[in-house]
């Protein structure tokens, strides 16, 4: 009874996430925070910055469980993205350490994820950290990637229990992967290989404006 309990929980908490995917009112606090299409000209003057880029991988067929990552940059929370989205970040420091945490994480088994958002996240996966050194460039260009698929994380919500409960002891799901200038810029003007066209991709999901308004409501607007 208590390990039942326990994965009705699991699925409440999942509820803020899950309905803003089902073209229900959005929650602005939760919703991802990128940008489909960044202004390549303007992030690119020299300005004196030091930057990164970041972009999470496609939604593929066989990988569509994920429902995003928060960014941490020293700790402080820069962000939200889910599949195919964006995000600049620019600094003056020459080193950073920039995290990342899977949402499934944001609030764990509590019955309600009210206020466990973004900067409170709890990680319950513990974070994934990358240390980062701009002393030979000051762009640094990254995806977000994952190996799990639909099959690992278990497509049912007995099956979701028990990637949660593995994830807790394994770490974050996501990685990062350094990739040139040339590359990370080719893929973000691909919008298909970005994963625009499938059915529930984020592109579809939210407008412009919904990831604005997110922007705005969660203190990461540039």
């Amino acid at each position: 009874m208590k390990n039942y309990i326990t994965k009705i929980i699991f699925l409440i908490s999942l509820l803020p996430i899950l309905s803003n995917c089902a073209g229900g009112p959005k929650d602005f606090s939760t919703i991802p925070t990128g940008y489909k299409i960044l202004n390549q000209t303007l992030l690119l003057k020299d300005d004196g910055f030091n930057k990164i880029f970041i972009m999470e991988e496609s939604q593929r067929k066989l990988n569509s469980w994920s429902v995003g990552n928060n960014y941490y940059v020293d700790g402080k929370y820069i962000g939200k993205l889910t599949y195919g989205l964006a995000m600049p970040y620019k600094t003056k420091k020459n080193k950073i350490t920039l995290e990342i945490a899977h949402t499934f994480g944001d609030c764990g088994m509590k019955l309600t994820c009210k206020g466990y958002y973004g900067q409170n996240s709890m990680k319950e996966y513990g974070g994934r950290k990358l240390e980062i050194d701009f002393s030979k460039g000051n762009e640094q260009y990254l995806i977000a990637y994952t190996k799990e698929t639909n099959f690992s994380m278990g497509g049912s919500a007995l099956g979701f229990y028990l990637a949660h409960k593995r994830l807790q002891k394994t770490g974050e799901p996501f990685k990062f992967r350094t990739v040139s200038k040339e590359v990370w810029w080719k893929l973000h003007d691909d919008l298909v290989a970005r994963g625009s066209e499938r059915m529930y991709s984020s592109f579809k999901v939210y407008s412009d404006e919904d990831l604005n308004q997110a922007r705005d409501m969660q203190g990461v607007s540039p």
